[in-house]
């Protein structure tokens, strides 16, 4: 038995996927870019909520805290907001992908 495998064959195949995707290659950029923005407000509540233990509540203004809760609440919108955003541009790129796929395949 080889120690190697002969991946020739699975290269030709993603090479073509890829060509399938290469149309919606802006479209997924910019997905990622937007779930990069969506990750980066997730991970900003919880820097949030330690400002606001650590800082606002022992000062023991009820505003500030009020406004740290609603700068938390931005944040979770946001990160909402660009998940969904994201989600369905990538469901977008897959639909119309498995669709030339298959519109390629029963063609011949």
């Amino acid at each position: 038995m080889p120690l190697f495998f002969d991946c020739t064959h699975q290269v030709k195949s993603m090479k073509q996927i890829f060509g399938f995707l290469k149309p919606y290659g802006r479209r997924m950029a910019i997905g990622f870019v937007i779930k990069v923005f969506a990750t980066a407000a997730e991970l900003l509540i919880p820097w949030a909520l330690a400002v606001m233990i650590d800082d606002v509540v022992p000062k023991g203004s009820l505003l500030y805290i009020i406004l740290w809760g609603i700068v938390m609440l931005a944040f979770a919108v946001i990160a909402f907001a660009a998940n969904v955003a994201a989600n369905r541009s990538a469901s977008l790129v897959a639909r119309n992908t498995t669709e030339r796929i298959r519109l390629e395949l029963f063609a011949k």
